[in-house]
């Protein structure tokens, strides 16, 4: 009975280590091809060595880093390899790629050919169009305080004024409504 039970423990082992040999193998992002595609600019926030850009279009959304600017809005013409998100390999740590998917972004852009093809209006840009007007025409105070009632955003308020707001009771006003642009 004994060494039944060794076999079967055995067994067990056997496929456990087989699972981890052959998800081992899978480590490397999944790459769906050279595509083109045309995609719009719709959020573009500036990175250490130029900017990244989340783009949308008829194949997904998708993410790209690039040195060169290029508006929201912009319609631009992308020809790459469109690879899928790298999962969390290391458990408890941040999940870039359940944070993209909550995005919507599923797929990144490689080694991409971008070439502009113009501009069409998008929501998003009536939202980064107020925050670089308070950025550049009020101090960071004042524009901190437009930030955070007109568009909802609370990032760049100071804890201290985070914690005075809540003791007043007036979260309310800084809360993403109708009345904020988002």
């Amino acid at each position: 009975k004994n060494s039944k039970m060794a076999i079967f423990a055995s067994f067990i082992f056997l496929i456990f280590f087989l699972g981890l040999v052959i998800s081992g193998l899978n480590y490397k992002n999944r790459i769906l091809g050279e595509k083109s595609a045309y995609m719009v600019v719709i959020e573009r926030d500036k990175t250490d060595n130029g900017y990244k850009l989340t783009l949308k279009g008829k194949i997904g959304a998708s993410c790209l880093n690039t040195k060169d600017f290029y508006d929201i809005g912009d319609i631009l013409y992308i020809k790459g390899t469109f690879i899928d998100i790298d999962s969390n390999h290391i458990p408890l740590l941040f999940d870039y790629q359940k944070y993209c998917k909550y995005q919507g972004i599923y797929t990144k852009i490689i080694d991409p050919v971008i070439s502009k093809q113009g501009n069409k209006f998008v929501i998003s840009k009536i939202q980064y169009t107020f925050f670089n007007y308070y950025e550049n025409n009020f101090s960071s105070i004042s524009a901190s305080y437009l930030k955070a009632l007109v568009l909802g955003d609370k990032s760049t308020l100071d804890e201290e004024t985070l914690n005075n707001i809540n003791s007043l009771g007036i979260s309310h006003l800084f809360v993403v409504s109708g009345l904020h642009v988002s």
